[in-house]
């Protein structure tokens, strides 16, 4: 039903625009469903990030997951959704433990938010250390790659198992 787009009165899938977005999506489990809701809201929407994601799911947009990122974003199609997705690339590219991982995710949606100078600075910091120990693991163009697609995801990622509730 979701698939063509029959959803109304459905909590958090009601209305006209998501209805055609999960036209678009074509979900066929609760894993996209999760993803959906993650993703349609504005935050997300104004990255395209949606499109992006149902575009991949449905093969209609080539994209690649670095080996060492696949357990952390092979099942978001390489899209950074959720705020677990961004704590275990830190863990991952930067050897951080769970709760530093956590407490970057929070300093960069607090810098960026705040667009001041000394937020630049931190970030600034932040993605140079990023780059130089990230490139390791996964080259240099990926981990610019990856940094940059870390930013526009604070300002909407969403925690997995909240999203998990509403789908």
């Amino acid at each position: 039903l979701a698939q063509q787009g029959i959803n109304i009165g459905v909590n958090q899938f009601s209305g006209n625009g998501i209805s055609n977005y999960l036209r678009k999506l074509k979900p066929n489990n609760i894993f996209d469903l999760t993803a959906a809701n993650a993703l349609y809201r504005p935050g997300a929407m104004g990255e395209s990030g949606h499109l992006y994601f149902a575009k991949r799911k449905n093969g209609e947009e080539e994209f690649s997951v670095p080996d060492s990122l696949q357990e952390a974003l092979s099942d978001t199609y390489c899209l950074m959704i959720y705020q677990e997705s961004v704590m275990s690339v830190f863990q991952i590219l930067m050897g951080y433990s769970a709760g530093q991982a956590d407490d970057v995710r929070k300093m960069i949606d607090k810098e960026n938010r705040a667009k001041n100078q000394a937020g630049r600075e931190k970030l600034n910091l932040l993605k140079a250390e990023f780059i130089k120990k990230a490139s390791k693991v996964i080259g240099l163009e990926s981990s610019e790659i990856v940094w940059d697609n870390v930013l526009p995801w604070t300002g909407y990622g969403f925690n997995r198992p909240h999203a998990d509730c509403y789908a």
